[in-house]
C-alpha cells in the first residue's frame, strides 16, 4: 500500500454494500462479552513549528540565520484492538497500531541567500491506547447497527530513521461511530462478527514534535470484529 493513501473507503465499501441475505439471519442480539478487531487507519498531517536557526552579532544582538519549519505528513497505519463489556452500553477496550510517516523540515530564507531545502526521514511509530465506548441506543433484537462516542488515551513511541533517536509522546482522543453487525451465531462460542468504522480528533504532544505545545489531528478508521 502507498504511504499516505487512505484505506477506510475499502472498509466504507464492504459496510455499505452487505448482502441481504444477512438480514433473514437470525435476530437475536449479540451479546458476547469480549470482541476483537484488526483494522487500518488514515492519520492527517501535523504540523510542528521549528525555532529559526539565530546567532548573534559583535553586539550580542540575535540575528536570523535561516528560518524552519516541519510537518508529520498523512500516513495509514494498521491495528488491533481487544475490548470488554462492562455490562449496559460500556465497553473499555486497549489497542495497539503502528504507521510510518514522514518527517519533512523545510528550511529556508537562508541568510546568504541558499536555496530553501526540504529534509525527510521515515517515522516508525508505535501508540498504545486505552479508551472507554459507550453504544449510543440499547441493544434491541434484530438491531445489526450500533453508533457510539469513544475517549481515551494513548501512549506514542516514535523511532527516527537509522534508529538514531527514540522519543516519547502522549495523545488524547474525542470521536464516534458505528458498528454494524454481519452475522450473528446462536449457541456458538463466536457470537457475532461485524464492520467499524469511526472517526477521531487526537491531541498530541512531545513525541517527533519540536515543542511542548498541543497538536491536533484528525484520523479516520475501519476494521472488522469478531465477538466471543
Amino acid at each position: 500500500m502507498r504511504r499516505g493513501c487512505c484505506p477506510v473507503p475499502v472498509i466504507l465499501t464492504v459496510w455499505a454494500w452487505l448482502p441481504l441475505a444477512l438480514h433473514a439471519q437470525s435476530a437475536t442480539p449479540a451479546d458476547g462479552r469480549v470482541e476483537v478487531s484488526v483494522g487500518t487507519s488514515w492519520t492527517g498531517a501535523i504540523a510542528f513549528p521549528v525555532p529559526d536557526a539565530l546567532e548573534e552579532d559583535r553586539d550580542g544582538n540575535p540575528f536570523r540565520l535561516f528560518a524552519a519549519d516541519s510537518e508529520l505528513r498523512p500516513a495509514a497505519g494498521y491495528g488491533g484492538r481487544i475490548a470488554l463489556r462492562l455490562g449496559g452500553r460500556l465497553q473499555v477496550e486497549t489497542g495497539l497500531s503502528y504507521s510510518e510517516p514522514d518527517l519533512v523540515v523545510h528550511a529556508s530564507s537562508d541568510v546568504e541567500g541558499a536555496e530553501a531545502l526540504s529534509i525527510t526521514e521515515t517515522i516508525s511509530q508505535f501508540q498504545i491506547e486505552a479508551a472507554m465506548v459507550a453504544a449510543l441506543t440499547p441493544w434491541r433484537p434484530g438491531q445489526r447497527n450500533v453508533p457510539f462516542v469513544t475517549a481515551g488515551a494513548g501512549y506514542l513511541r516514535e523511532l527516527h530513521e537509522g534508529q538514531t533517536l527514540v522519543v516519547s509522546g502522549r495523545s488524547y482522543f474525542l470521536g464516534g461511530g458505528m458498528k454494524r453487525v454481519l452475522k450473528i451465531r446462536q449457541g456458538s462460542w463466536l457470537k457475532a462478527a461485524g464492520v467499524r468504522v469511526d472517526g477521531r480528533l487526537v491531541a498530541r504532544s512531545k513525541g517527533a514534535g519540536f515543542d511542548e505545545r498541543v497538536h491536533l489531528a484528525p484520523v479516520f478508521g475501519g476494521s472488522l470484529f469478531v465477538r466471543f
